[in-house]
């Protein structure tokens, strides 16, 4: 897929032996970073945020045999599917463990064939040379970067998806025999996902589908039995689960969640859901960088005519929503007016019209939209440093201002203020410990992150390293890699002081005593402390039944231990006859929760 730009004239043997030289050692150089970025690190830090709930439900079956339902301090779990759990549990079973670096390794390894991924989507869709591009922002994305190291559900669940459209357009673009094969692998990507974290996958793949229809007039999908039969092959494991798990927790508490989920997930039903309309924007365009910084670029219609050539639509009046509306049919008209740029186009708007309804707005569910924004950046940065290479600045009557120069030199420069802060840091905690004011705490990191962020600067500053993209991509991967000891010796500590779930657990094993059971009330996610407890922990609908377990288990107990959110006291202790004090309270995921001790009335 290579749009309407003008083909890559033939290459001898000696150019194409050193382009493949030149392929092999970049994909080196990002499986490499990859490694260090995202399995680096992988057991030296406490689950933080839902990871223990993950953790707990993967725990929880290995206790058993085979493959079994999941459950969350035993009782049905049905708020996610299975398919990370059993995924686990087959791992920790073939290593003979399962620990923090086990829960995080299909998300290192989703973040790692991301990157590879994009390497290869930016070959092929844009160009030679644009796959470091692509490959080097996805590495570059402190998001990615985050999810690629937590037991969460979300990047994985984003490469599958990246996976699914692919295949998906493959699909429409061929015929036959082939068509077909890209359709039955396209359906299979989506159920993956599906079972990996939910249904909206199908989605995200349909509003691509429709997008082709409505931008490119093509509906001859809805006419191809392949596609009809991966989606009823689709549908049909999906009803499988749903009644396996109906057998195994109730229809009515299956239908209960699924109702839930669909409601807080797809329909808006508070005011900040529609305020958030307005923010979701600005904070992906945060969350995606650096790549978001060329991605803006496509809206200065002066940068899209240097960058292609293409025409400009000037605004007809200078009023204001006169001139957004000229301003939008102008990127719109940009957008397909070429093959690539109108691939991207019906992967972005489509989902982020989505996303922008839908009231679930967390950084974690716009990941799926990354992959066609880093092209999209990819495609602009490439395009932009081919203007400047060939000296065609001058695309039009008005010659354009060198924009890649000036946004090469702002990312450079702010990494040299990182540089000297890191250095200032250093100094100030030497400082200390000459002066007896302090030890010098963690000074290998900041050294570091001043060496990781001022020798690429004094390179591009000298012009040690050319002007080529290539090479400062290179350096950009050597800020990165230079951050990685800030950001696991201090940022991480940090973070994981301010949610220690071990720390919640020993308190909670110190104050139950040996044998006893922790009894858990209401439906929310809050109680993943369990991973790091020596208590046993119990769901339980009243705290009536959880006096009535202790003395199941100690006829001679007179009391019992619960713990519920402070938010859910009244309802969840409304009826009972028992009487409770509280005994510690703690905050999870901002939420404060009570461990209570229940005593008979």
């Amino acid at each position: 897929m290579r749009g309407n730009r003008p083909k890559t004239p033939g290459l001898s043997a000696v150019d194409r032996r050193n382009d493949a030289v030149t392929k092999a050692v970049d994909i080196l150089l990002l499986a490499v970073v990859c490694y260090f970025v995202y399995f680096g690190n992988l057991a030296r830090h406490e689950y933080i945020e839902t990871e223990g709930l993950r953790a707990t439900v993967v725990a929880e079956m290995l206790e058993r045999d085979g493959y079994p339902m999941p459950t969350v301090h035993h009782a049905p779990y049905l708020n996610k599917p299975p398919l990370y759990a059993w995924t686990e549990v087959a791992l920790a079973r073939r290593i003979g463990e399962f620990n923090e670096q086990i829960a995080r390794i299909p998300s290192a390894l989703s973040g790692c064939a991301l990157v590879l991924l994009m390497y290869c989507l930016g070959e092929r869709w844009i160009g030679r040379g644009a796959g470091l591009a692509a490959g080097a922002f996805t590495l570059l994305c402190p998001t990615i970067a985050d999810f690629a190291v937590r037991a969460e559900l979300d990047l994985p669940f984003s490469f599958f998806c990246t996976c699914n459209i692919v295949l998906t357009f493959a699909a429409l673009r061929t015929r036959g025999v082939r068509a077909a094969c890209f359709w039955i692998a396209a359906y299979a990507l989506a159920l993956i996902a599906a079972m990996w974290k939910g249904p909206h996958s199908l989605i995200f793949m349909w509003l691509v589908l429709f997008g082709q229809g409505f931008v490119r007039k093509d509906w001859r999908w809805l006419r191809s039995l392949p596609q009809w039969a991966g989606l009823a092959a689709t549908l049909g494991v999906l009803i499988w689960w749903t009644r396996a798990l109906s057998a195994f927790a109730g229809p009515s508490n299956v239908g209960n969640i699924a109702a839930i989920e669909l409601l807080a997930r797809l329909v808006p039903y508070r005011l900040e859901h529609l305020t958030g309309i307005f923010t979701f924007i600005p904070m992906v365009l945060v969350i995606t960088l650096p790549a978001s910084v060329f991605v803006v670029l496509t809206f200065s219609r002066r940068v899209r005519h240097a960058a292609t050539g293409d025409p400009i639509i000037e605004p007809p009046s200078m009023a204001m929503p006169v001139r957004l509306k000229a301003c939008a049919t102008g990127w719109w008209g940009w957008m397909r007016h070429d093959e690539l740029r109108t691939t991207l186009a019906i992967w972005i708007v489509p989902c982020l019209l989505f996303m922008l309804w839908a009231p679930a707005k967390a950084t974690r569910y716009s990941i799926p939209l990354f992959p066609p924004l880093i092209l999209l950046a990819t495609f602009m940065l490439v395009r932009l440093e081919g203007v400047a290479e060939s000296g065609d600045g001058d695309r039009s009557s008005e010659k354009e201002p060198p924009i890649t120069r000036n946004v090469w030199r702002w990312m450079f420069g702010v990494f040299a203020a990182v540089g000297v802060f890191a250095i200032v840091r250093l100094a100030v905690g030497f400082a200390g410990k000459t002066f007896g004011l302090g030890s010098v705490d963690a000074w290998r990191p900041w050294a570091f992150l001043a060496a990781g962020c001022l020798v690429p600067f004094a390179i591009e500053w000298l012009r040690l390293g050319g002007r080529s993209m290539r090479a400062r991509l290179i350096l950009l991967l050597v800020v990165l890699l230079g951050c990685q000891p800030v950001v696991h010796d201090v940022w991480w500590p940090v973070r994981v002081k301010h949610d220690s779930q071990r720390a919640t657990a020993e308190r909670i094993d110190e104050i139950v005593p040996t044998g006893a059971h922790v009894y858990i009330l209401g439906v929310h996610e809050f109680h993943d402390v369990a991973i790091y407890a020596e208590t046993p922990f119990d769901f339980v609908p009243t705290l009536d039944v959880a006096l009535a377990r202790a003395k199941q288990l100690d006829p001679n107990a007179t009391t019992a231990y619960a713990m519920f959110r402070t938010d859910e006291a009244e309802e969840l202790t409304a009826g009972t006859t028992a009487k409770y004090e509280t005994v510690f309270d703690f905050d999870r995921l901002g939420k404060d929760n009570k461990l209570v001790k229940v005593e008979s009335p």
